[in-house]
């Protein structure tokens, strides 16, 4: 009668482990959920920066052209003034 019956010895053991492997499974889908989801934000991020640093490029390109219009109507000025003084 005892060759009919098979005793698992460490049955309850392996069964914790394979919950325990499941578990950390899921805590590993997670993780790369996280991951993801902080990439996304981080290239998100990356966009919204380079969208106010070209926003910034052309506010200075614009500034740059005003300041030489400036400059170069201000040195004739200073050009004409001086013809005027040696007449």
């Amino acid at each position: 009668m005892m060759g009919e019956y098979v005793t698992l010895m460490g049955a309850e053991d392996v069964l914790r482990a394979g919950r325990t492997i499941s578990s950390a499974a899921d805590l590993m889908l997670r993780a790369g959920d996280t991951v993801s989801g902080s990439a996304d934000l981080m290239l998100r991020a990356a966009d919204n920066i380079e969208g106010a640093f070209r926003q910034h490029q052309n506010f200075m390109g614009d500034w740059l052209q005003r300041f030489e219009a400036i400059v170069a109507r201000g040195s004739s000025d200073l050009r004409c003034a001086a013809c005027k003084s040696e007449d």
